[in-house]
């Protein structure tokens, strides 16, 4: 309001000769017409105060007296020539103080009723009260639509204060010890209209002298749609005049998370009334009606013994459902600093919530972080990806979050990272219809750091923390029914697609809960397909694990046909205890298989598995990183039935931990035609499993012992692969990873006796390590190092 008091101290300063005497006046906006939001106000035809708006005040200015003062009004921005009202006001008293309100309707087109604009003026006003433990209250009705009203006040029950209060009239001054009070507007036959809060002392207005006008339309739709009704509070010193709230009710819930121990038990008062006497660390009150429109003190009871020893100012809430945490510590001194320097003192925090779901059978819920010595965090749940982004202390989520009552798990993630900081299992099942907060509560330092979720009926859960374990799933059910399938751990999707004779590599397990694995066709939409599911129970915390998938899924076409299961191994190694050795596990998965001897006749090692049967483990075996051959034998006898070459050394294994799978069928004939029976190998990395070829001799496999020449080596792009071989054959060619993953093949090709040249483009491959592998029925015949470079 500066402006307009030097507009007026310019008009006093030129009209000084002239007027040696002054009065005080305050002018007050209060007209809703449209065509006088804003206004200019002429004195004496000079511009005095320029865009006087709508439920606008000047402060107490000094105007002549003993005159008759000229005002005019039009509308901001034109000129004293556009004036759509003047009054003729005075003359005023020297020394004598004026509120003079400006209520009425300009144009009376589309209002009703429509009283004329026009200036009301009380005299003697109050430029402050008698001292600063007391408020003096002007009141005036400015309303044009409301009828006459008494004003009775009921929050410290004085009763009727003001009586048969009609349009265009003042009552007052209310002399009113500071304090804070509830008005109720009533008709005169004493019909209730409305009650508002006047909270002068939550204001601070001790020592002020003010003036309550009755302000806008009761009834907008017959008036242009103009401002609604309401009780506004002129100060002394002028302004936008001050809004008293509308009493009404709201809903809100408490919830206590300071982890301070002076204060880990408290009760709870709301205005006195006591709301939980067990409001202790952890906890939360239900939702709870608080008087909206009216200052809300909410009072601690430190000591237990059922008394108000505290009390904390919440100010004044609107109508609506809110939700308040306790937040902090009293003394910050006495315990870790914040990571991010967010300041760590007892706080209540608040936020516009809802007490129900939108559905029984949804859950909405907001997270928030209330650990005080924890970084910042990026929450994710699983299946949704990260729903709540640098969720630093004292921070809500900005979203509220909708999901069936169901199990959740929810990921916390250093703040910008993929370092995982904890993991929960978020069980809503059951609160369908309710609301939560999920919040992160404790301190890391101590250990005492966890998650919590307090729901809208006051029950706090407390949310189980997960540990980890690692398990790798090897596909090796030979039923075409189960080709391919995809795996849920849990109801979330871990792998898609996931074919016969692969693997994943070593995933994530959570421990601390029961692990159910799902398998469902390939393509599946949703835990909704799963066709089978498996519980491999409660994992331990760091272990690891092979799980071979394996059985039939078809009711027939299989003999045998043992039901498809989940074969578990516990103990699983993910490298080789000696990084110049290989370590092997290994596992009869044919469902038509014998027992078996497994010996090894290359280097003469002996029986190295003895009598293993389907479904059954053996390992881990301890090997030097060299090239074997494997016999397999019925249990107990020495006849071999067939041997494969496992080339530990040629395909670089050192260091490595595999998996040898016996897969597939000994009789396809009699399992629909299914895949035949061999030795396949599964690496940690995970990915195709890798056949050990069958081994032959040399008079046997036709190895070529002369003339094999591998050109360019290193290549760039095309190989030339130059071999001699004593007899027509069927060959196929195919370039290994260090790893041992087929990276490139070649389709069999005939060739005859005699000398050939193959050509290979490897323009496809990364630079690095690879092996040359010609293989035909039998097996492989030879395996021969190539460089790739760009």
């Amino acid at each position: 309001m500066k402006r307009l008091t030097f507009l007026f101290f310019s008009f006093i300063l030129t009209s000084s000769l002239a007027f040696a005497q002054t009065a005080n006046v305050q002018v007050i906006h209060n007209s809703p017409d449209a065509a006088a939001a804003s206004v200019d106000i002429y004195l004496n035809g000079t511009l005095a105060v320029p865009g006087f708006e709508f439920r606008e005040a000047t402060e107490f200015l000094p105007l002549p007296a003993g005159v008759v003062l000229n005002i005019g009004v039009a509308p901001a921005g034109l000129t004293v020539n556009d004036t759509v009202a003047n009054f003729a006001v005075g003359p005023l008293t020297a020394g004598e103080n004026y509120v003079v309100v400006a209520n009425g309707i300009v144009n009376a087109a589309n209002y009703s009723p429509a009283p004329a604009f026009n200036l009301d003026v009380f005299t003697p006003a109050l430029l402050e009260a008698p001292d600063t433990n007391t408020v003096s209250v002007l009141v005036h009705h400015g309303s044009t639509d409301a009828p006459t009203v008494n004003v009775v006040e009921t929050q410290v029950g004085a009763g009727t204060v003001v009586s048969n209060l009609s349009y265009g009239d003042f009552d007052g001054y209310l002399p009113l010890v500071l304090d804070d009070y509830i008005i109720e507007l009533q008709t005169t036959t004493g019909d209730a209209i409305a009650s508002w809060g006047v909270p002068l002392e939550f204001l601070e207005l001790g020592g002020s002298a003010l003036t309550v006008v009755a302000s806008g339309f009761v009834d907008p739709s017959v008036n242009s749609n103009g401002p609604a009704f309401g009780l506004f509070v002129a100060l002394p010193a002028g302004g936008q005049l001050i809004e008293l709230p509308l009493i009404g009710n709201a809903r809100a819930q408490f919830i206590h998370n300071s982890p301070d121990s002076n204060i880990s038990e408290l009760g709870l008062f709301i205005n006195g009334d006591l709301v939980k006497a067990d409001f202790d660390f952890r906890t939360a009150t239900p939702y709870v009606d608080v008087v909206a429109g009216f200052p809300v003190n909410v009072g601690l009871d430190l000591n237990g013994d059922g008394m108000e020893d505290a009390s904390l100012g919440f100010g004044i809430l609107e109508e609506g459902t809110y939700n308040f945490m306790f937040t902090g510590v009293l003394n910050p001194a006495d315990f870790p600093s914040n990571p991010n320097g967010i300041g760590t003192g007892l706080d209540v925090l608040g936020i516009n919530f809802f007490e129900n779901a939108q559905a029984p059978d949804l859950i909405d819920f907001v997270t928030y972080h209330g650990a005080i010595d924890a970084p910042g965090v990026d929450v994710s749940v699983r299946g949704l990806g990260v729903i709540d982004a640098g969720l630093e202390y004292t921070d809500y989520s900005s979203n509220i979050h909708t999901v069936n009552d169901e199990r959740y798990f929810v990921e916390l993630y250093l703040e910008g990272t993929n370092d995982l900081v904890a993991k929960y299992n978020v069980d809503l099942t059951g609160a369908g219809g309710l609301t939560a907060i999920v919040f992160a509560s404790g301190l890391i330092s101590d250990g005492s750091f966890g998650l919590f979720g307090a729901l809208s009926n006051g029950t706090v859960v407390e949310f189980d923390a997960l540990g980890s374990a690692s398990a790798q799933i090897i596909h090796n059910s030979p039923d075409a029914a189960a080709e391919a399938v995809d795996i849920y751990v849990n109801n979330i999707l871990v792998r898609e697609n996931l074919e016969f004779r692969n693997s994943t590599p070593f995933l994530d397990f959570d421990t601390g809960i029961d692990s159910e694995v799902g398998i469902a066709p390939a393509g599946s939409t949703g835990p909704g397909d799963i066709i089978g599911t498996f519980n491999l129970g409660e994992l331990t915390e760091g272990e690891s694990y092979i799980v071979v998938a394996n059985g039939i899924l078809s009711p027939s076409g299989y003999d045998p046909s043992p039901p498809l299961e989940l074969h578990v191994y516990t103990g699983a190694q993910q490298s080789s205890i000696d990084p110049s050795e290989v370590d092997v596990l290994v596992y009869h998965g044919a469902t038509d298989a014998p027992a078996v001897d497994v010996a090894e006749v290359g280097v003469g090692a002996g029986v190295v598995v003895n009598a293993i049967e389907y479904s059954e483990f053996q390992g881990y075996l301890n090997l030097a990183a060299e090239d074997y051959i494997l016999e397999i034998r019925p249990a107990g006898t020495t006849d071999g039935l067939v041997s494969y070459s496992a080339p530990l050394d040629a395909l670089n294994q050192a260091g490595n931990a595999l998996t040898v799978v016996a897969s597939g069928f000994l009789n396809p004939e009699a399992n629909s035609d299914g895949p035949a029976f061999g030795l396949w190998v599964s690496l940690a990395s995970g990915g195709e499993l890798i056949p050990l070829p069958l081994f032959t001799s040399v008079e046997e496999s036709m190895v070529v012992y002369e003339g094999l020449n591998v050109y360019p080596n290193p290549v760039s792009s095309i190989v030339n692969v130059e071999f001699t071989i004593e007899k027509s054959s069927d060959l196929a060619f195919r370039i290994i990873d260090m790893n041992g993953r087929t990276v490139m093949i070649n389709d069999s090709k005939s060739f005859v006796e005699g000398k050939h040249n193959h050509q290979m483009n490897v323009n496809q491959l990364a630079t690095g390590q690879y092996y040359l592998n010609i293989f035909n029925a039998e097996g492989v015949m030879i395996l021969k190092p190539i460089s790739i470079t760009r």
